[in-house]
C-alpha cells in the first residue's frame, strides 16, 4: 500500500511540474506574439515579397489598422514613421516601437512609394506604388 501512495505522489509531482513549464511556455508565446517586433517583422517580409512579386505600375492597399494600433501601444507617436522605403538600398522597413526596426531588402529593381492614408471611420491603409527604378 505504501508503495502505491509513494508512485502516485510522485505522478502527481511530475504532472504539476509539467503545468507549470507549460504555463510558462504559453505565457512566453503569447507575449511573443504581441509584441511589435514579431508584428513589425512579418509584416515586413510580406511586403518584401509583395514587392518582389510587382512590376511598374502595380498598386497595393493594405489594412494596417491593426500595426497603428501596436504602435500606438508602444508610445510611437509619429504614425508616417512606422513605415519607410529605400529605393537606393532596396530596403523597406516597419517600425512600431520606438527602440527598434525591422526590414528588409527586395530584390525587384523598382522604386517603391508609400502614403499612409489615416482615416477614423474605415482604419489606417498603406498604399504601396511601384514604378520603374
Amino acid at each position: 500500500m505504501n508503495k502505491k501512495a509513494s508512485f502516485l505522489h510522485g505522478n502527481i509531482i511530475l504532472l504539476l511540474v509539467l503545468v507549470v513549464f507549460l504555463a510558462i511556455g504559453i505565457v512566453f508565446i503569447s507575449t511573443k506574439m504581441n509584441s511589435g517586433a514579431f508584428w513589425a517583422d512579418r509584416t515586413s517580409k510580406e511586403i518584401v515579397k509583395l514587392v518582389d512579386s510587382s512590376k511598374s505600375g502595380d498598386q497595393f492597399i493594405l489594412d494596417v489598422q491593426s500595426l497603428c494600433q501596436i504602435a500606438k501601444k508602444n508610445n510611437l507617436k509619429a504614425m508616417d514613421s512606422i513605415f519607410s522605403v529605400s529605393n537606393k538600398e532596396n530596403k523597406f522597413c516597419v517600425k512600431l516601437s520606438p527602440s527598434g526596426r525591422n526590414f528588409y531588402y527586395f530584390f525587384n529593381e523598382v522604386n517603391v512609394s508609400l502614403e499612409l492614408k489615416q482615416d477614423p471611420i474605415n482604419g489606417n491603409k498603406l498604399l504601396v506604388s511601384i514604378s520603374d527604378a
